[in-house]
């Protein structure tokens, strides 16, 4: 099974089940491993933990639904998994940089899009689409070279990771 491709139904899944709570042992036999191997595979290539990714995923579409819906703090906050509101405020307060509350339409918001891992096959390189928000927005490269991903059947290879700028904050 190609790894790249496993990693982007995982991708899907967790986009799908935002609102739920993830479990990783699932999204592991997605990929034929273990929860530990998965975790340091998917760090490993996009350069963000899995469980950034997976909150700052929420952040992002919270946001967004504050932004378009006007839904409630309180909602929102249960609705991806925050036990009370305050919780959710601190968390989306130092994502976006604003409390929950404050959100209106002259706001402008942080996105944290969903990655997409692509394989490019006449050059054998891995390569990540998509944009990485760590504070500030930044560039980030890195390469893998003949890094074996274990019980993956994957060949010793090449393997560049590309995470593109973002550019200014965007709004919704």
């Amino acid at each position: 099974m190609n790894v790249y491709k496993s990693l982007n139904e995982i991708i899907e899944y967790i986009d799908n089940h935002l609102d739920e709570k993830i479990d990783f042992d699932k999204l592991a036999l997605m990929l034929g491993a273990n929860s530990y191997t998965l975790q340091r595979i998917f760090s490993l290539l996009a350069n963000v933990t899995l469980t950034d990714y997976i909150r700052k995923r929420r952040l992002s579409t919270a946001g967004e639904e504050l932004f378009i819906n006007k839904d409630k703090v309180i909602d929102i906050a249960l609705k991806y998994g925050y036990d009370n509101p305050t919780s959710f405020s601190r968390a989306f307060e130092l994502f976006h940089g604003i409390k929950p509350s404050q959100v209106t339409k002259d706001t402008k918001l942080k996105i944290f899009p969903k990655l997409v891992f692509e394989e490019k096959d006449e050059s054998k390189e891995a390569i990540i689409v998509g944009t990485y928000y760590s504070g500030e927005i930044k560039k980030t490269v890195f390469s893998i070279m003949n890094y074996v991903l274990p019980k993956m059947g994957v060949l010793p290879m090449h393997c560049s990771a590309n995470i593109n700028e973002c550019g200014d904050s965007t709004v919704f």
